[in-house]
């Protein structure tokens, strides 16, 4: 693996992140422009990158293996689920905080940040992989995931999660890849297109979610920092020690750990604002999960993967 490559792939990414902090800080990015770009990129450029990344793309996997995908990320995520029972222990969190800690364990910014970083890393065609794992998230992160935000005092599963257009994409990649099925360039082009809008939107968006988070609030919370050596590094560790013991593609080993590797889901202070839950503490964790996975992630693939 070309460590040189990924390291400067992530520090691109990072430079557009740092655009969007600034462009914010300047007032060229205000938060009525940014929920617009935002569901852009969540209605429009991401589901046609997730499309994109199967029309003409290189076929790395086998259809038998996209399902063997499939069932890897939901075991990982049934896995990860019982261990984010520890970590309120680790971090000696009070009964208030600890659902909250497993949320920001369990899920993974897998949406804005985990495709683009997949097809910065790894090229287009691999988002379709990378979108295989993120179904579960789709389904988890609105059912399970509310519980835990809100402490228990809410949850159920939103019905409008499954005609999302990321989840409804995702699953119509899987169709189209399974049928192997020939687009002209009609399709294809603008598609591209669309899709290439994807990476800097993305990342201007995170930078300008960093930019309303005071950076001086996280250095007085330890447990953010025990939570990102969790998160960002045991984790996506424990994952590769398990998965390469398997006889699976390298491509699934690399996107499944790169996708546990990403840092706190977005949706934490989102879901934490409309449930009631800690929106300082989640945004916190959303802060320095971020800035940290800039330098956490290719420190992984070298030493995992070279």
């Amino acid at each position: 693996m070309n460590i040189q490559a990924i390291t400067q792939q992530m520090i691109v990414l990072f430079i557009l992140l740092i655009v969007g902090f600034f462009a914010t800080k300047k007032g060229y990015m205000e938060p009525s422009f940014n929920k617009k770009l935002s569901a852009l990129v969540i209605n429009i450029s991401t589901p046609a990158l997730i499309l994109s990344s199967v029309m003409g793309g290189e076929r790395i996997l086998g259809n038998t293996e996209v399902f063997i995908l499939l069932g890897i990320s939901i075991a990982t995520y049934v896995a990860v689920i019982l261990l984010s029972m520890l970590v309120p222990k680790a971090l000696r969190c009070q009964p208030s905080d600890a659902s909250l800690m497993r949320f920001m364990t369990i899920f993974s910014n897998t949406g804005f940040m985990g495709f683009p970083v997949v097809a910065a890393l790894f090229g287009q065609s691999a988002v379709f992989y990378a979108s295989i794992f993120g179904l579960p998230f789709n389904f988890l992160v609105y059912s399970y995931g509310i519980k835990l935000v809100s402490g228990g005092k809410t949850g159920g599963f939103d019905r409008k999660t499954l005609t999302s257009p990321c989840v409804v994409c995702s699953v119509l990649a899987i169709i189209l890849y399974l049928l192997n099925i020939p687009f002209p360039e009609l399709i294809t082009l603008p598609l591209g297109y669309l899709a290439d809008l994807t990476v800097p939107a993305a990342m201007l968006l995170i930078g300008a979610s960093l930019a309303a988070v005071p950076l001086r609030s996280i250095f007085t919370e330890w447990r953010l920092y025990v939570l990102s050596v969790i998160k960002l590094f045991l984790l996506p560790v424990m994952v590769f020690l398990v998965l390469r013991l398997l006889p699976i593609h390298e491509m699934m080993l690399k996107v499944t750990v790169v996708m546990w590797a990403l840092p706190v889901a977005t949706n934490a202070t989102l879901l934490a604002t409309q449930y009631g839950g800690d929106e300082a503490m989640a945004s916190k964790g959303v802060l320095l999960t971020t800035l940290l996975s800039m330098a956490t992630i290719p420190i992984l693939m070298m030493l995992l993967f070279t």
